[in-house]
């Protein structure tokens, strides 16, 4: 998937005409060089704020305080950034400082998360958590937090694939524009694959529209603006080196092609990014006797074994956490977008134009990165991912079957934690013929998810290195 450039929300009143005028994605992601910092007023009490776990550390330090630490991370960012540049080969003192910038990652968010909860212009300290700016301020944390347990956990593994050459994991620090930018990156991405891409994709998914530009969103059931509705990545662009090791060799030529495709209005790629929703098999899972559901068990099993087994697959909508702000609130007019909140999306059908459809292992891939997302957030109520809405969508995809390689998701389950064990069902599949648990899957999906919350909290902005030297 990918993370489209998209104006705040807006109330509904403000919502503009139904081919919403969005901002053209930008070729490239980049992770914020220097940390803001800024006068931030006084309190005028010393009252403990109310924090989350995540960022509590320095929830007693006072405005000035803030000011300092963020200043302080920042020069030190901008230190190892130019060690790490001057490394020539990826000794232990290259790793120390690869994951001393992780950490300042995940640590910038957390005072970034004070500092902003702090001004008076905000909303109160109880309800800062319910806004999306910290949410994504949480999911930075999250996600470079996973990160540095990943390298840290494997970095004999990741070291002794470097050595042997291997393609994918010499792209993962050698393929970004500094060779660190982002941990999975590929770089900038080539435009003119991207036009390729929404040019083939026109024929297959919307070949008689009304306008050379209009795009079928088959999530809304209408036609929008290339500028409203993207071409969008189900498995993302950034993270291709991971592609031929989490699904099978040969699957990287699939990264620009509509097999690895759909037109998404922005909201809608946006929710799929965050994993407020999920699209899985339009099959109806639902006991006919909600207290006998053994009654009906093995019907039900047949039909997600039938839908396996068509050749044109019909998919639908579920949102993951009907209780959510985040899909509650109103984004828009229905006559804009057919749709006030996300939340009207669960249980929709997806209407298609044609009969050409993404690869199922696509669009599962998405589901996959919905549970990552979800662990993380239930992580900060002290919950734990096995909450029913999740556990609904895994019924529709069932086990793994062919869309990824098994040991993919045993190295998933070990480094996010078995309580997404059961949800995966991987334990119970017998055979262990994919090997040792890898961590392709999981370094995809979690490099992602720092990207995008990069360029939610941060945006395009990027400083050159080359002032910093000087210092």
């Amino acid at each position: 998937m990918s993370n489209p450039d998209h104006p705040d929300n807006s109330d509904a009143a403000n919502s503009p005409t139904k081919r919403l005028t969005v901002p053209e994605r930008s070729s490239s992601i980049r992770v914020q060089k220097r940390l803001p910092g800024g006068s931030i007023p006084e309190r005028t009490s010393s009252k403990r704020r109310v924090s989350q776990a995540w960022d509590n550390e320095f929830c007693e330090l006072t405005p000035d305080e803030l000011n300092g630490k963020i200043q302080s991370v920042g020069k030190r960012l901008r230190n190892s950034r130019k060690a790490l540049k001057r490394q020539i080969s990826m000794d232990e003192e290259y790793w120390d400082n690869y994951l001393e910038i992780s950490r300042l990652q995940a640590t910038s968010a957390q005072v970034l998360s004070q500092m902003r909860k702090d001004k008076p212009d905000e909303t109160p300290d109880e309800e800062w958590y319910t806004l999306e700016k910290a949410q994504e301020l949480k999911r930075q944390h999250d996600s470079w937090t996973q990160w540095v347990s990943i390298m840290t956990r494997h970095k004999s593994k990741i070291q002794a694939r470097l050595a042997s050459g291997r393609e994918s994991f010499v792209k993962l620090f050698a393929t970004s524009p500094s060779g660190f930018n982002l941990p999975g990156g590929m770089g900038e991405r080539d435009n003119s694959l991207q036009g390729e891409m929404a040019e083939l994709m026109y024929d297959v998914y919307c070949p008689d529209r009304p306008a050379p530009s209009y795009r079928w969103d088959p999530v809304i059931g209408e036609y929008f603006d290339s500028k409203a509705a993207r071409a969008a990545h189900l498995f993302p662009w950034r993270q291709s080196a991971y592609m031929n090791d989490i699904f099978s060799k040969g699957s990287y030529d699939e990264l620009f092609r509509p097999e690895n495709g759909l037109f998404l209005h922005w909201r809608v790629e946006d929710a799929l990014d965050k994993g407020r929703i999920a699209i899985v098999p339009d099959v109806d899972l639902d006991p006919a006797d909600p207290l006998l559901p053994m009654n009906d068990q093995q019907e039900r099993q047949d039909r997600v074994k039938a839908w396996e087994n068509e050749k044109v697959k019909n998919y639908k909508v579920i949102v993951l956490n009907r209780n959510d702000p985040e899909v509650t609130k109103i984004v828009a007019t229905k006559k804009d977008l057919g749709i006030q909140a996300i939340e009207e999306l669960h249980g929709r059908k997806l209407k298609f134009q044609t009969d050409f459809r993404p690869r199922a292992r696509y669009i599962w891939w998405t589901f996959l990165n919905a549970i990552l997302q979800n662990a993380w957030r239930d992580s900060s109520r002290g919950d734990n991912i096995q909450h029913i809405e999740v556990r609904k969508a895994t019924r529709y995809w069932g086990t793994r079957r062919n869309y990824v390689k098994r040991n993919q998701l045993l190295g998933f389950v070990e480094e996010i934690g078995h309580d997404v064990e059961s949800i995966l069902t991987v334990g119970s599949e017998a055979g262990a013929e994919d090997g040792d648990p890898a961590i392709e899957a999981t370094q995809a999906l979690v490099a992602e998810a720092i990207a995008n919350s990069a360029k939610s909290v941060y945006g395009d902005e990027e400083e050159s290195d080359d002032e910093s030297d000087d210092e």
